[in-house]
Order: C-alpha cells, then structure tokens, then sequence
C-alpha cells in the first residue's frame, strides 16, 4: 500500500499571488475568445478609429473634433490602464496584499495529505477531507498545482510543499490518474535548495 503523500507550506499573500497568477495564465474556452476579439475589434472601431477619422476630418465642426479628441484620449487611457496595471502581476500582488491585511491572521500554516482515495487537509482553525471525484480538474503549473471543484473554487498546493522531487513526482501521477481532466501549463519542478554556507566561504 501507498504511503500518504505530504505537502506543507504557510498560506500568505505570496502564496496566493501565485495561485492566482497560474489560475490566470489558463487559456479560454473558444467561446470567450470569440467574445474576447469581437468586444475588442468593436471597441477599436468605435472608439479609436471614429474619433480619429473625426478629429482629423478638417471639415467636422470645432466642436465635434474637440470631443473626438477627447474621446480618444479617454479611450487610450483606458486601454494603457488595462494594459499596465490589470494584467500586471505586481498589481496582483498589491491587491493580495491588501486583502490579507484585513484578516486577523495573515499568514497560516496549511498541511496537505494525499492519498489514493481522497485528499485531506488541516490548519490551526479547520480541517476537511475531499474525495478525489469532486475535483473536476486539476491544472500543473510552474510554480504548484491547482485543484479545481468548479471553474471558480480550487486549492493551491505550491511545488515546494513536498518533501523531495520524489514527492512531488508522486502527487503529479496520482493525481493524472485520478482526474481526467489534467491541464499542463509548465512542468512543475522541485526547487533547488540551496547549500549552507560554510565559513571559509564568507
């Protein structure tokens, strides 16, 4: 039989940061691409490429220009804005940060224990036991793994959780096995730890 894998880490905003990045990197289902590239091509067209055509139009009324020009501006703000700080993982990370500072405990040791039926967890405040069929899909990623129970609900279980490679390894085939639906945005790799200093080497 099996042994039970572990996997142990402390819940902070770091660790959510990078649960939310991977959630984030997942790529769509086709219909919101559709949707995506249609909103888009109707927002150039209407607020980008109208007012342009206006304001340069010198035959337009001063000020139907003026607020073409206007309209412009307001238009590339917004795009810069969703560029440079939505999409921006150091934004995601503010964010987080300031969310956690708000609950009484900001930082929480979690431990995780796999087995082949099913996955339990525990902290100081709560402890549960999920089955292995509730998860509809699980997403490997870089930095950890995601275990959803829908779209929206998942766990975080970051790869240097484990114990050793070996671990890590382990966790990965179960849970291939165990839910079809297995996602691989990037290979999950056991950190390197670092070596101690030894004196002679100060």
């Amino acid at each position: 039989m099996d042994e039970p894998i572990s996997a142990r880490y402390v819940w902070d905003a770091g660790a959510m940061t990078e649960a939310l990045a991977a959630h984030q990197r997942q790529p769509l289902p086709r219909r919101w691409i559709v949707f995506r590239v249609v909103y888009l091509l109707a927002f150039f067209v209407v607020l980008i490429v109208l007012p342009a055509s206006l304001a340069v139009d010198s035959t337009s009324p001063p000020e139907s220009r003026r607020n073409a020009v206007l309209v412009l501006i307001m238009a590339c703000s917004f795009l810069s804005w969703f560029v440079i700080v939505v999409r921006n993982k150091r934004y995601l990370g503010y964010k987080v940060r300031k969310a956690f500072r708000s609950l009484p405990n900001q930082a929480e040791f979690v431990e995780w224990t796999v087995a082949p039926g099913q996955i339990s967890t525990r902290t100081s405040l709560r402890a549960s036991t999920i089955l292995w069929p509730l998860f509809i899909k699980v997403v490997e990623a870089p930095k950890g793994f995601l275990l959803y129970q829908n779209m929206q609900v998942f766990n975080w279980i970051p790869g240097h959780a484990f114990a050793s490679a070996a671990e890590l390894a382990r966790f990965a085939e179960l849970a291939r096995a165990k839910v079809p639906n297995y996602v691989v945005l990037g290979e999950c790799r056991f950190p390197v730890k670092p070596e101690p200093v030894g004196l002679d080497e100060l």
